[in-house]
């Protein structure tokens, strides 16, 4: 288990990083809202990557098809990736956010959320890999074969009761 002074040491390094890192200064825009839905194919389970460097992320169960998510955000350049194919009976599903190296260096306040619902019924591998945020993970309802987190800085709450 991570003491309290590594965890320390770990967010002044990621903040040293951030301010480091690239020399463009980004201003939040108009703030936008994007859905998207991943439908399973003919995959009988899915692989889930999930990437984000920074902001609030909450996933859950629920969907219909095998994800359904709903982006907010105000910086344009940091559009969601979403990938998907199906390889045998098997989906792979890729959702990144792009490289955001001027978080340390962003005038005005930015948004950055990602609201994501899986089916409960598909086998998912989930790896979830994130930065420096917020983040709610509500999983007792999916069928989860394997979980694994990488979780930065911030504040990550994981729930698997169900």
């Amino acid at each position: 288990m991570e003491t309290r002074l590594t965890k320390h040491l770990r967010l002044l390094i990621v903040a040293a990083v951030l301010l480091l890192t690239g020399a463009c200064t980004a201003a939040p825009g108009r703030l936008r809202t994007q859905s998207r839905t991943i439908e399973l194919g003919g995959a009988e389970s899915a692989r889930v990557e999930l990437l984000m460097g920074a902001g609030v992320l909450t996933v859950g169960g629920g969907a219909i098809d095998l994800m359904e998510a709903d982006f907010t955000y105000n910086v344009a350049r940091w559009e969601p990736e979403v990938s998907y194919e199906v390889n045998g009976s098997q989906g792979e599903l890729l959702v990144r956010q792009p490289e955001a190296r001027e978080i340390g260096r962003l005038s005005g306040d930015y948004r950055y959320e990602w609201e994501l619902s899986f089916r409960e019924d598909v086998p998912l591998d989930m790896r979830i890999a994130l930065g420096a945020g917020q983040s709610t993970l509500d999983l007792g309802e999916l069928t989860l074969t394997a979980f694994d987190l990488d979780a930065g800085v911030g504040d990550c709450t994981v729930d698997l009761t169900g």
